[in-house]
């Protein structure tokens, strides 16, 4: 997806469908681009990961740091990591 608002305002990430589609609904974000996708580095047909390992517990939320990775927030906002995970993976295993 492309952010539209925030730290990474115009830049093309990679996140979970799910996360996509919310950010889409929220208007702070829109579909990248295939050309966009392909410039910013990423595949066009990511690897599909298995949606257990893609749930975060419910009220649990990520969002991309400025220096890369992701930050891991309670149902509270509270967060709960001190370093940046380095991917999705790490952040919601954690």
């Amino acid at each position: 997806m492309k952010q539209l608002v925030g730290r990474l305002a115009g830049q093309v990430i990679d996140v979970p469908f799910s996360a996509t589609e919310a950010a889409q609904i929220n208007g702070t974000a829109v579909r990248a681009t295939d050309d966009e996708v392909l410039a910013a580095g990423h595949a066009l047909n990511p690897e599909i990961v298995p949606a257990d390992r893609m749930t975060l517990p419910a009220g649990y939320s990520l969002e991309p740091t400025e220096v890369g990775g992701f930050d891991l927030f309670d149902a509270a906002r509270l967060r709960l990591n001190q370093e940046p995970h380095p991917n999705i993976a790490d952040a919601i295993s954690a």
